[in-house]
């Protein structure tokens, strides 16, 4: 896990995205597991090709298509992750982001204002492999509820994102004491 310093921390690429008035807390890439999926296609696609080329000659057309759509595999496989190294999942002093996107960028945005629950689950995969998966009730009347997989240091990350989410809370009732006192 990177603990960002506001003033050496971040990335260019997280920097961006920050209001003035807030600091970066935390920023994390998804578990490398996200791209397990793409992974297992190239090698079983891999293992296809190799068997399909062994029973068809290399003269033949169909020699060369086999090894173009694994190509065709491979270079999505890069792709996913290139774009992987580019995403980042930021904890900030206000909200939480989700930055993504290699080509097009999206950055969806939670302020901890809104978040009405937030939960770790954790598979038996997640936790053989240390990661897990954020739940986020937020708004007001529908109580729209974001899934934030493949979370690395999920336990970390949770009460790092609880202890953000209780200092506006404590800092209002530090106001509140302090008006007491002086009046």
């Amino acid at each position: 896990m990177r603990l960002a310093d506001p003033r050496s921390g971040s990335t260019a690429a997280v920097n961006r995205y920050l209001l003035p008035t807030e600091d970066s807390i935390v920023t994390v890439r998804q578990h490398p597991a996200v791209l397990a999926g793409s992974v297992i296609t190239v090698l079983a696609g891999l293992v296809a090709a190799v068997v399909l080329s062994q029973l068809v000659s290399a003269s033949q057309p169909l020699y060369v298509v086999i090894w173009i759509a694994w190509g065709a595999l491979f270079l999505r496989f890069l792709f996913r992750a290139t774009s992987w190294s580019v995403d980042y999942f930021v904890i900030t002093s206000r909200r939480i982001m989700m930055i993504t996107g290699l080509v097009n960028r999206r950055v969806a945005v939670i302020p901890f204002l809104l978040v009405n629950d937030f939960s770790l689950h954790r598979s038996p995969v997640g936790r053989l492999l240390g990661f897990g998966e954020f739940r986020v009730r937020y708004g007001t009347r529908d109580q729209v509820l974001q899934r934030i997989q493949y979370m690395p240091f999920p336990e970390q990350l949770c009460l790092e994102i609880h202890q953000v989410m209780r200092r506006p809370h404590e800092a209002a009732a530090a106001d509140d004491t302090g008006a007491d006192e002086e009046i």
